[in-house]
């Protein structure tokens, strides 16, 4: 009989002992979080003279390995102090963080469910409309199609999605200077850019991944609610890394599913079709929490019912590219054949996508041009590959 292990974690409340703020570090101690003051609890383990070579102790009492990015740019920067001194140093990192910008770019099939509504008419549409008739309430700020160009001699339309927020938000100041905020007006606020190109040829839409931004999803909401009586309806598919999708497809024993979600994006359909899934965001739905995390594991020397765990796998492999919101995390476990070593896949990382490398200006924004270059280079690299047709 094969076994399983369930872990359900649901987070709701945190708590923090009075007497012990926080847990202990390599050292034996930890920091006060009320007082910021550093203090053991129990007397650091005597290290070697091997082991003081391969360790190091940062300025906040934590202990790394020698061999990691902390011990290296802490290396480098003591480096750079010695060799030039604090200003020169902090000089050489100003101009290489200029140079040290990248954008990340996807890619989309556009799906057109009523097809009297082609895409390519609504944009068309939306650019005669003016700024202010473009903007569209979105997560309690508000989001706009800002620029859209159509190059008939390309056959693509070049587009600015921003997001206008009003709230809370961040000062300008200086290693030089003291940080003071900005003035706005009362319909004013920060701006997030996200640059788009579609092509009406190739049903194909290609953007720039920003964080803080819109998502390629509320875009396509965005262009299918903008006219409501005209009942146009657009979906964008993200194009998979075949690599990734056909080692799924290749894993015949399933080892380990571990995987976080948000219940509140997780729909009707989806629990129908999962019963695990269904009882997994119940449970915390009824604790009133904001993420499931669940990790499916088999015994040593054993693996997941195959039909069960493959089909749950493939579920998250299609609601991970579906909804941006709806999975934080999917790691699949498995093997091909009981001979194969075990490979773990993780779906996030399965969407086809590309880097660029982009200057930004004195403004520290990414140049619009610019991005729409980088767009534009990786559509036709994707359509040269056959990435598409």
């Amino acid at each position: 009989m094969k076994l399983f292990s369930l872990i359900l974690a649901v987070i709701s409340l945190t708590s923090f002992s009075e007497a012990h703020p926080g847990g202990l570090d390599a050292n034996g101690g930890h920091y006060n979080r009320k007082t910021g003051e550093y203090h053991y609890h129990r007397k650091p383990a005597t290290k070697t003279a091997a082991e003081e070579k391969t360790y190091w102790i940062s300025s906040t009492g934590k202990t790394h390995n020698k061999n990691c990015r902390y011990y290296r740019a802490y290396a480098q920067r003591c480096e750079l102090q010695d060799l030039w001194g604090i200003e020169e140093t902090i000089n050489i990192y100003l101009n290489k963080e200029k140079y040290n910008n990248i954008m990340k770019i996807y890619v989309y099939t556009v799906t057109e469910e009523n097809h009297l509504q082609p895409l390519k008419d609504i944009l068309h549409l939306v650019k005669e409309e003016s700024l202010m008739a473009r903007n569209r309430p979105f997560l309690g700020d508000f989001m706009r199609l800002n620029n859209i160009i159509w190059n008939e001699e390309k056959n693509l339309f070049f587009m600015d999605f921003i997001r206008v927020r009003m709230s809370h938000g961040p000062a300008i100041g200086g290693l030089q200077r003291e940080i003071e905020g900005f003035n706005f007006n009362e319909d004013e606020g920060f701006c997030e850019e996200t640059a788009a190109i579609y092509s009406p040829e190739h049903h194909v839409w290609v953007d720039q991944y920003n964080f803080a931004g819109i998502r390629s999803s509320k875009m396509a909401n965005y262009l299918s609610d903008f006219y409501p009586n005209r009942h146009a309806t657009f979906r964008f598919e993200p194009i998979l890394n075949h690599d990734i999708e056909q080692k799924l497809l290749n894993k015949t024993l399933f080892t380990k599913i571990d995987f976080k979600m948000r219940p509140h994006v997780i729909t009707e359909a989806d629990r129908e079709e999962n019963i695990s899934v269904r009882r997994a965001v119940e449970m915390a739905e009824e604790n009133g929490s904001a993420y499931v995390k669940i990790t499916i594991g088999a015994e040593r020397y054993h693996s997941l019912a195959n039909r069960a765990a493959s089909s749950l796998a493939h579920w998250l492999l299609r609601k991970s590219q579906q909804s941006e919101y709806a999975i934080d995390r999917a790691c699949i476990t498995g093997k091909d054949s009981e001979q194969d070593p075990s490979e773990t896949l993780d779906l996030l990382r399965a969407r086809e996508y590309k880097e660029c490398e982009i200057t930004t200006a004195s403004d520290r924004r990414f140049p619009r041009d610019d991005r729409w270059n980088a767009l534009e280079r990786s559509f036709h690299e994707w359509r040269r590959n056959g990435l598409f047709e």
